[in-house]
């Protein structure tokens, strides 16, 4: 609340400048004449330069021109200039003559050059009249200081326009109570939140809780008894209290105020609680609030005779007229005005029988303005919905509905389709307007007035069929979702193939997956499910790198995950694949259900071929995959080693002990025992040992145990062949090595090779167990002793193997090494040589069958990320299938790529996301529709300055009058039609259709001067997010908003449920065709998206009838693996504004597109985005 004071105005700091002034002594810097001829002065002050030339002179007369350059590092502001000249300026241009004191010309900008920018400059020039020779001035003293206003000479005025929590929008006001203008200001204060931005000023410091808040150039200078609205947003909300310590300053010049001339007259209105408003057109004022009573001052008093108002209309009809007591501050009581332009006239009769005519141009957009004037804006004689007030306004019959005869009500026509309520075929395109489709559902207004359907919506119910399908095609109920009561919407009903008007208890649905080309696409039909579980029942793609893996043996595409919630009777799965594939020799196609638990494909029985179909009955849901069968099962005949409770051992102690009998001339000719022995030796690793023992007669140790592969190969070279065979000298040797040369921790083993019976000892059988050897024996020939052989293996936890002829000793021994790196890990991974080596050599796969994974027996930690590769897989056995269980992929240091290190991710094969971006619709924020990925095209309803008059006209013979209607008369109309809209509306829908507009009128005037034309990249600094609480409420209560809000909570948790609480498999990625929620939501053939209509809420229909577009995100997400849980996060936008393609034509929406489009406004009045955000928690529990 502003309290006016009256000052009066102190000439004595004037006086003590012209005094200070006068006693300067000024020196040029430089003075020369130009090549020119032109005589010129240049003089460089403290940042600044002037440049005074002669332009012309012709007798008794001269042209000067002055530029001002600014040299400095900060703007010049208001500046005003001092030299001395003794010829009097007789005409002056881009300046004005402040002041001519003693020789001293004090010349002040002209308010367009007001700011002289760093490294910019201002000119002015002048005509002056001299006699004899002329002289030029030799210094110039640029004049001005930053001075504090006195407080009795302004007030200030805050309050909050919107709040909603966690932020809010607010204004202060500032109002020039003195009689000069406030030039070039600066205003400082406290405040405890944070101020974001102002609209129409600048932040040029911060520091702490005080702010310092600069002009925006074009409002630098507010003129007496003007009132400056400053709107700005900050946070946080729930403001308790405004800024304080205001303290204002100006740019301060002298200034000569001339005295008013003795017994003068002069009106004024008091302003402040009106909003001002510039225009080439003449300043008027705004007034968004009630009020009773005008106020203001009356010079003269004493001279005049009588005092009276008038206020009259856009058509000059008198409103309310009055007389107002004659007093120097005097009051008039019981002020009425209409809706939009009135015109107050201030007339002040003096004694002298002339006249004293003040005018003030005020735009209302309050209603209860109406009162005072004696009108009942409730009365509605035609009960049409419109008052009889704004029907007299518009022309239209205050006593029957349909003015036009049309068939459609005025109001419908006005507010709802924003026809021509006076024109039975507003687009005078030969079908009347009572039936056209305005919604293109197929119906004509008419009939949607005749069955109660909205409009504006193809459809009223939101079942997802228009209203035109629901009565022509389907003879469902267009105003209930589910005609039949029985649970399944109408359109759901038609999707599955249900009767929407026979009531179920049990349903049945059939859906295929998206074909994206792939090579086999599913198709599922599940009979015996509930309504509830109809609209859950997805088939989607699976990309987590298992069941998409190409290695895959028999692979022909994608698995897929089948998902319903609940239980049901049946269902059968189908692939249909691709025709080629039954070409290729040996294909048998077979679906594979993929086991989680053991991470194995099992084949579903019963599958049933037919052409390139093939199908199988299910009681359970879950991932499926397609595969080639013959090629499948290949890679399981492969039999691997595996020995449940195995103990692995770093390293290996072996000794072989060699048959070197004279026999073995005859039984191995080649000497292939040797060549084995050294075979193996060379498998040996760094940290094994071998030793090699031959034996006859008696036995022989060729070397001791070494690592030196060179040593050992040379001691089996010395293996012969002479004398008897004494099997316990070979062993006995062997096992004396191990006692005189053993290692802990190590595996002991014996290979014993023979081809003769000879003697044995079987008490060094069980010598070598208490030791921890383990002897493996092979029989060479035909005359070896079988069971003396087998004996001594078996009692040591060996084997026994027989070659028939000395070339089987090749497949004998690498079976043997391999069966000793089953029990070795030389890296301490907790897998084992043997399984690593198989796993390396893409044998040995993952439970799929997959070869993604290879490993290095010799590394622990094959992909670096802290964890040994046993403890990202383990080896296992199932049936008859050895294969490798994943944790995680210790080829990959985050196998699920979530950014967590597996070493630290407790879920290592689903992704810890906690944030997702999972839906943007095709429309962006601020850009243009349908504009392709990659490109940023300004929406054309954001443009503005983008039309001449020419280009208007060409749009709509409408606009004919825009380049002459006065711009208060154009607010005038689109203020009607705002305050028409709010008509049976809330009071917070009230505020809020109040507060767009008022956004609107002062959004972003700091574009002034610059335009958007379509085609221009979208640049977000030129536009306000416009946010407001009531709006939100409005918006988030409204029944299309829940709705849609649930469907997509119900889909998001049913996706989250079957994909083990995966949150990345459900992030949008615009470059993709497989985006799950996207693809969802589009599959209706009428869109989900939330739509507001004049069933539920007009003005909310007015100010936001559907939205330009949105995007929902998923934040604060937690999966412990059986339980999750989220924040759906809803944004929407909308753009205020309008483009060619909306009702343009109509009233009000052709002044507002004027407002925003034409030239003539200069980029004045900016669209803006406005936005809601909605956040929906959830939860739920994995299948």
């Amino acid at each position: 609340m502003f309290k006016t004071r009256i000052m009066k105005r102190s000439f004595i700091l004037f006086a003590i400048l012209v005094l200070v002034f006068s006693s300067l002594q000024l020196r040029p810097a430089l003075a020369q004449e130009d090549t020119g001829g032109k005589q010129q002065t240049i003089y460089t002050g403290e940042g600044y330069e002037v440049i005074y030339t002669i332009s012309s002179q012709w007798e008794g007369a001269f042209n000067a021109d002055v530029t001002i350059r600014n040299t400095g590092n900060r703007t010049l502001e208001n500046w005003s200039i001092d030299f001395t000249s003794p010829y009097e300026i007789t005409n002056i241009w881009n300046g004005q003559v402040q002041s001519y004191e003693n020789g001293v010309y004090t010349i002040k900008n002209a308010g367009s050059n007001q700011d002289i920018p760093v490294g910019g400059s201002a000119n002015f020039g002048f005509t002056a009249s001299f006699e004899g020779e002329l002289q030029l001035p030799v210094a110039f003293e640029m004049q001005g200081a930053e001075q504090i206003v006195p407080a009795g000479q302004y007030e200030t005025g805050f309050k909050v326009t919107s709040d909603w929590g966690s932020a809010f929008n607010g204004e202060i006001a500032i109002k020039n109570t003195s009689q000069s203008t406030i030039e070039d200001w600066t205003l400082r204060f406290d405040y405890d939140g944070n101020l974001d931005r102002f609209w129409t000023a600048e932040i040029t410091g911060h520091t702490g809780n005080h702010y310092v808040i600069h002009n925006a150039g074009y409002n630098a200078n507010i003129q007496p008894g003007e009132t400056l609205i400053l709107g700005f947003s900050g946070n946080p909300g729930n403001v308790a209290s405004g800024p304080s310590g205001y303290q204002l300053t100006q740019i301060s010049t002298r200034q000569i105020t001339p005295e008013p001339e003795p017994g003068g007259v002069s009106v004024q209105l008091d302003t402040y609680s009106l909003q001002l408003q510039n225009s080439p057109d003449g300043d008027y004022y705004f007034l968004t609030s009630k009020m009773d009573k005008l106020t203001g001052t009356l010079g003269g008093v004493s001279q005049v005779k009588a005092f009276t108002y008038e206020i009259t209309d856009k058509n000059k009809a008198v409103l309310q007229q009055g007389t107002i007591p004659v007093s120097a501050a005097w009051s008039a009581e019981g002020i009425g005005l209409g809706i939009g332009y009135n015109l107050l006239k201030l007339r002040a009769q003096v004694q002298d029988g002339t006249e004293v005519t003040q005018e003030y141009t005020i735009v209302n957009f309050d209603e209860s303005n109406l009162d005072n004037l004696g009108i009942d804006r409730e009365k509605d004689s035609d009960n049409d919905g419109i008052s009889d007030y704004y029907e007299e306004h518009y022309g239209l019959s205050a006593t029957s509905k349909d003015t036009d005869g049309d068939g459609l009500s005025d109001r419908d026509e006005l507010l709802v389709l924003k026809l021509n309520p006076l024109e039975p075929d507003s687009d005078k395109n030969g079908t009347a307007d009572g039936d056209e489709d305005y919604d293109k559902d197929g119906l004509t207004n008419l009939e949607e007035l005749m069955l109660g359907t909205s409009l504006i919506s193809e459809d009223s119910d939101g079942d997802g069929l228009t209203d035109g399908e629901e009565i022509h095609k389907h003879k469902t109920d267009p105003l209930k979702a589910d005609t039949d009561g029985d649970g399944l919407s109408d359109a759901w009903e038609l999707q599955i193939g249900s009767d929407p008007l026979v009531p179920e208890t049990k349903f049945a649905r059939t859906m295929k997956a998206e074909d994206v080309g792939g090579k086999a696409v599913p198709t599922v039909a599940v009979e015996g499910i509930t309504a509830e579980q109809v609209d859950s029942l997805s088939v989607q793609p699976v990309q987590d790198g298992i069941l998409n893996d190409t290695t895959i043996p028999g692979y022909i595409d994608q698995g897929y995950n089948f998902s319903i919630d609940g239980s049901f009777e049946k269902a059968t799965i189908s692939f249909e694949f691709d025709k080629s594939l039954l070409s290729q020799a040996g294909f048998v196609p077979r679906i594979y259900y993929y086991n989680e638990e053991s991470q194995l494909f099992e084949e579903l029985p019963d599958q049933q071929v037919a052409g390139n179909m093939i199908s199988v009955q299910t009681v359970h849901f879950s991932k499926y995959i397609l595969l080639n069968k013959t090629v499948y099962d290949q890679v399981w005949l492969y039999k691997f080693l595996y020995d449940e409770g195995q103990e692995h051992y770093a390293g290996m102690d072996i000794a072989f002990v060699i048959d070197s009998s004279g026999s073995m001339s005859d039984n191995d000719r080649s000497n292939v025992r040797i060549s084995v022995t050294r075979q193996f030796v060379n498998l040996l690793t760094d940290s094994d040992r071998g030793a090699i023992v031959d034996f006859d007669d008696s036995a022989k140790v060729l070397s001791g145990f070494t690592s030196d592969k060179t040593v050992l190969s040379q001691a089996a070279g010395r293996i012969d062949a002479n004398g008897g065979t004494t099997l316990s000298s070979g062993i006995s040797s062997a096992i004396n090595l191990f006692a005189t040369t053993s290692r802990a921790d190590v595996l002991k083993y014996i290979i014993m090779l023979t081809d003769g019976e000879g003697s044995y000892d079987t008490a060094l059988t069980k010598r070598a167990a208490d030791q921890g050897i383990v002897i493996y024996t092979v029989g060479l020939g035909s005359s070896i002793s079988t069971s003396v052989l087998t004996s001594m293996a078996q009692g040591t936890g060996g084997s026994y193997y027989h070659a028939s002829n000395a070339s089987q000793l090749y497949g004998i021994f690498d079976t043997i090494a391999a069966t000793s790196d089953l029990y070795k890990d030389t890296d301490q991974d907790g897998i084992s040589d043997y399984h690593e080596k198989e796993m390396q050599a893409g044998r040995l796969r993952v439970g799929t069958g997959g070869a993604a994974i290879r490993l290095n027996y010799l590394d622990a930690d094959s992909d670096n990320d802290g964890l040994k590769d046993g403890q990202e897989i383990r080896i296992v056995k199932s049936g008859d299938k050895v294969y490798a269980y994943l944790y995680s992929n210790p080829n990959l240091a985050d196998t699920d790529g979530d950014g967590l290190n597996d070493a630290v991710d407790s879920r290592r094969l689903i992704p810890d996301v906690r944030e997702a971006l999972i839906l943007q619709s095709d429309n962006r924020e601020g850009i243009l529709k349908k504009a392709p990925q990659g490109t940023s095209p300004v929406s054309d309803d954001l443009t503005f300055n983008d039309y001449t008059y020419f280009e208007l006209l060409k749009l709509d013979p409408v606009f004919s009058v825009a380049r002459i209607t006065p711009e208060p008369m154009i607010w005038g109309e689109m203020a009607l039609l705002f305050v028409v809209g709010t008509i049976g509306a809330t009071d917070d829908m009230k505020f809020v259709l109040g507060d767009l507009i008022s956004t609107f009128k002062y959004s972003k005037t700091i574009n002034e001067g610059s335009s958007v034309t379509l085609g221009d990249t979208f640049d977000t600094s030129k536009y306000i997010k416009y946010h407001n609480s009531q709006l939100d409420n409005a918006v988030i209560t409204d029944a299309s908003t829940q709705n849609y809000g649930q469907l997509i909570k119900n889909f998001v948790v049913q996706e989250l449920r079957s994909n083990n609480g995966d949150l990345s498999r459900l992030k949008f990625d615009p470059n993709s065709n497989r985006n799950v929620v996207y693809s969802y939501v589009n599959q209706f053939s009428t869109s989900p998206y939330p739509v507001f209509t004049e069933k539920t809420n007009l003005a909310l229909s007015l100010a936001i009838h559907a939205f330009h577009g949105h995007n929902i995100t998923i934040k604060d997400f937690n999966s412990n693996g059986g339980q999750f849980s989220g924040k759906l996060v809803f944004h929407f936008y909308d753009h205020f504004g309008l483009d060619a393609d909306d009702e343009i034509n109509n009233p009000g929406f052709v002044d507002w597109f004027t407002l925003q489009h034409y030239e003539r406004f200069n980029g004045k009045y900016v669209p803006f985005i406005t936005t809601i955000d909605y956040e929906l928690p959830f939860s739920g529990s994995v299948n």
